[in-house]
């Protein structure tokens, strides 16, 4: 729940930061309407990756596409579905062969890295940095196993997979990585400090 609180007070907070308080500026228009867009789109992205990571959104279908971008460790099964990790998000996602969206699901990383390991038939496994955690799914999106492993268990390939570029809708990429969120945002509160008039008392 202070993900969620956090999210909302900070967005809102920064969009409106042009035309109250302390950081109330003198400029046209147009030029804090630009700042109070990128401060949205920006803060939507990046508070949309920590909820997802904290698995605040584990609640979102298995039909919700997350916007992927570049993706790394993507593997491809005998029937060639692609699994992909969404990493920025803590999620797994499966495409057809011709990269048509199946379905995902949110991974517990618990914060950590994670990556996946396909099996055989329909059954890959995932494993996570922190915790050593490894679970055992098939393409439907049923758990059916969950453990731990050994560190230096020779069975463990974390560099297999390829990368790979995932179609998504441009104007949703904000979400595939907290980078461009941060850019975003960035350029908002450069924008507020460039043109920052304190007011007159």
């Amino acid at each position: 729940m202070i993900n969620w609180i956090l999210a909302i007070f900070w967005t809102i907070g920064v969009s409106l930061s042009p035309y109250l308080g302390k950081s109330k500026i003198t400029a046209p228009l147009w030029y804090k309407l630009v700042i109070t867009l990128l401060a949205l789109v920006g803060g939507i992205g990046f508070w949309g990756n920590v909820l997802s990571v904290s698995g605040e959104l584990n609640w979102l279908p298995p039909s919700f596409e997350w916007p992927t971008g570049y993706a790394k460790g993507v593997v491809t099964t005998e029937e060639d579905f692609h699994i992909v990790p969404v990493t920025a998000a803590y999620r797994v996602q499966i495409y057809a062969s011709d990269w048509t969206f199946v379905r995902g699901w949110y991974i517990g990383a618990r914060g950590g890295d994670f990556w996946v390991q396909y099996q055989n038939g329909d059954t890959f496994e995932i494993f996570t940095t922190r915790g050593q955690k490894r679970y055992q799914y098939d393409l439907q999106g049923q758990l059916l196993a969950e453990g731990t492993y050994d560190v230096g268990s020779p069975a463990l390939n974390k560099g297999s997979g390829q990368t790979v570029y995932v179609s998504s809708n441009p104007l949703m990429l904000i979400w595939s990585s907290s980078f461009f969120s941060i850019l975003l945002g960035l350029v908002a509160i450069l924008m507020i400090k460039a043109a920052h008039t304190p007011e007159k008392r």
